[in-house]
């Protein structure tokens, strides 16, 4: 996949949306590019990294949700982006765990600059006022950028709690997870210069006129001073949000009324798929003492449930030339040979690590690789391209080739080995490890759609798998029966993520574990969901990152270059669409959490009208559907409506005369519906075909 790159002055940071706002058509047409990309700024000096940053840890998941795409920037490594790099961004996002920052004079003018030219600024923890080696910046810096940001800042701050006071505390947006510590653990000097909402504002005693916003929005962006932002156990370091990271964003951003294109749904309904890990493939199992764990799930699961189930292999255990046998690889053809199976691959020896300074390590009885000697060097190349290439070639049937690599061990390949895989035409998934529950009760704990590695992007699974759940496999072994809980509350009140049943062939070495499984399935099959194969969710999260809007002179949004990212959110708004005046606009949802806009599939751009709440839309649109709909055509008497999904499924369709009768053919049976009153016809039991509705 082609990704825009920056300019050669950002050096290694890859901007993965260089073209992300760039509308597919000139100025001159009147449109105009709506930002989506945000930069999270942090310093390595201070004892964090790509991966533990305060933005990675709890921040891009929201900023996803929001719409926004993501780069990084690490102040202590990497030169700042020049100015034509910077046109692409809607807002910086500092990180800073301390005010002693790398470079911090030249950075501080560096986001005037920057502000000056409408970029907003978000500080999460300190600006960033004190130069690395404890040198003061020129004081006039930190007064004008806070000033920018629409707050009045002087130097001075103490952190004697017992001397500090809450004045306002907005429990709504300040008290999001866990109410905030009992006497205020900081306070600076920084209140409202202008239109400034202040969440947060706390005061010294015995000190007048000392009230200071330590957590506020503005019209330029946010501030969140440290100790206010979240909570962090000092044992286990489990962390929960005192601030709606939600709303900060969308506020400090600018995101009010935006679309956000949404990949965990499709028409309406959130995504459901399955993948499997290959570990323990050939692996021993109580519940059938003649049988392997991979034919017991062949058996009572992949046969069973009629979903879509990508199911991958490590070459190095089927093959009869490595630890394989001919019995493993014919069971390896069959498993793949099922219509409800997409096949995978989980590599050739398995490695645990994929970066090369972590190869020399061995954790918890772990080796460097599951199926190769001690003096095994790994070759990407072999793991990667050749892994799928075999099991096409060996495993699967014609027309059905491997296209997805599942990452192995601590699923954290470099840059290089996604780009290996994005040469070979392959998709890639695996790690986040997403786990909301009762033990761990956060937003931080749910991964965001994608990591991105210097322009490369690994997709993250929707939740985590059974070795979580169960304590890598020691027990309880019924564990992931609870990853329900999480699949729910990722679900609701915001749809943050799919629903992915992610699991390893070794679920079914014990019984516990098996019907946890079975519980898993059968709780997904209640659920109201588009069920797909993890290929297609791949792409959707592909299309969320590639897609750019822009903004009529009409009003009109303008969303282009989406691929199979086909669902739009609009938060908090009373409009819908004015379907007359759309294009490639199958219909559209309102929901508890927004509405939700159904694009065409195979085009390349959809042109967004809203109108008020009253708008008429009295053409048959689209309302919600458990599939994929292609198109949907209204001649005369007849309704035609193009279909694909798995097993029985049901469309909702809208714009209907109330009263009218219609006969379905739906693969099942024929039926006579009539629509309800607010013109919405349910039709159940629908199967993959060219459903016609004939008005009687």
């Amino acid at each position: 996949m082609q990704q825009g790159r920056i300019a050669a002055a950002l050096g290694v940071i890859a901007i993965t949306t260089l073209l992300t706002f760039l509308p597919c058509v000139h100025a001159g047409d009147g449109l105009v590019p709506v930002k989506r990309a945000v930069l999270a700024v942090y310093d390595s000096s201070q004892g964090v990294d790509a991966e533990t940053n305060l933005f990675r840890l709890g921040l891009q998941m929201p900023a996803n949700h929001l719409g926004c795409t993501t780069d990084y920037l690490d102040l202590a490594r990497q030169p700042l982006p020049g100015d034509e790099a910077m046109q692409q961004y809607r807002g910086v996002i500092s990180v800073f765990v301390a005010d002693e920052i790398t470079n911090a004079d030249e950075y501080l003018r560096w986001l005037l600059k920057h502000m000056k030219n409408g970029v907003r600024l978000i500080v999460l923890g300190y600006l960033g006022t004190i130069e690395a080696g404890g040198q003061d910046v020129d004081p006039k810096l930190p007064k004008q950028v806070f000033a920018a940001l629409g707050l009045d800042y002087a130097p001075g701050q103490t952190t004697a709690s017992f001397s500090l006071r809450y004045d306002k505390v907005n429990q709504e947006l300040a008290e999001f997870e866990r109410k905030l510590p009992e006497f205020p653990p900081m306070h600076i000097n920084i209140r409202p210069a202008g239109e400034a909402e202040a969440w947060v504002s706390v005061s010294r005693d015995k000190v007048a006129d000392s009230s200071s916003s330590v957590i506020a929005v503005t019209n330029h962006g946010a501030f969140a001073l440290s100790g206010y932002i979240h909570w962090q156990d000092p044992v286990t370091f489990k962390r929960q949000w005192y601030l709606d990271p939600f709303t900060l964003l969308r506020k400090g951003l600018g995101l009010q009324g935006h679309p956000a294109p949404t990949p965990a749904t499709l028409n309406g309904l959130r995504a459901a798929f399955s993948h499997i890990d290959a570990d323990g493939f050939a692996g021993w199992t109580e519940v059938d003492k003649h049988k392997n764990c991979a034919e017991v799930i062949r058996d009572q699961i992949l046969t069973r449930y009629d979903v879509p189930i990508t199911a991958s292999v490590i070459v190095a255990e089927v093959n009869p030339e490595n630890a394989g046998t001919d019995e493993l690889a014919a069971l390896a053809r069959d498993i793949f040979s099922l219509p409800n199976i997409e096949p995978a691959s989980h590599s050739w020896t398995h490695p645990f690590y994929w970066r090369p300074e972590l190869r020399t390590e061995k954790v918890k009885g772990y080796e460097l690789n599951a199926f190769t000697t001690d003096d095994y060097s790994l070759n990407a190349e072999r793991e990667i391209v050749e892994s799928a290439a075999y099991i096409t070639r060996e495993l699967c049937p014609p027309g059905k080739p491997c296209r997805i690599t599942l990452w192995t061990g601590d699923c954290r390949p470099t840059a290089q080995q996604i780009a290996i895989s994005d040469k070979a035409g392959l998709l890639n998934m695996n790690g986040g490890d997403t786990v909301m529950d009762a033990e761990r009760n956060s937003l931080f704990n749910v991964a965001p759609l994608y990591r991105n590695m210097d322009g490369r992007h690994q997709i993250f699974t929707g939740q985590a798998n059974e070795n979580i759940l169960t304590d890598l496999w020691t027990g309880p072994f019924f564990g992931f029966r609870s990853i329900t809980t999480t699949m729910a509350r990722t679900g609701f009140p915001r749809r943050i993520s799919p629903i992915d049943i992610y699991y390893h062939f070794y679920s079914a070495e014990k019984i516990a574990s098996l019907q946890a499984l079975k519980d898993v399935y059968d709780w997904a099959l209640k659920q109201p969901v588009a069920w797909m194969f993890t290929s297609d969710y791949i792409r959707m999260v592909q299309g969320f990152i590639k897609a750019k809007c822009a903004r009529a002179r009409n009003g009109a949004w303008i969303v282009s270059d989406y691929g199979d990212c086909l669902t739009v959110r609009f938060d908090r708004t009373d409009k819908v669409p004015d379907l007359s005046h759309c294009r490639n606009v199958l219909g559209f949802d309102r929901q508890p959490e927004g509405l939700f806009v159904h694009l065409k599939p195979g085009t390349e751009r959809a042109v967004i009208a809203l109108g008020g709440p009253d708008t008429i839309n009295d053409t048959p649109h689209l309302k919600r559907a458990t599939g994929r709909i292609s198109e949907i055509r209204s001649t005369g008497s007849v309704i035609q409506v193009d279909y694909s999904g798995w097993g029985t499924g049901e469309i909702v369709l809208g714009g209907l005369k109330p009263g009218t009768m219609f006969h379905v053919d739906t693969g099942k049976r024929m039926l006579k519906l009539v629509p309800h009153e607010n013109g919405e016809l349910r039709i159940p039991e629908v199967t993959t075909r060219t459903l016609e509705l004939v008005r009687q």
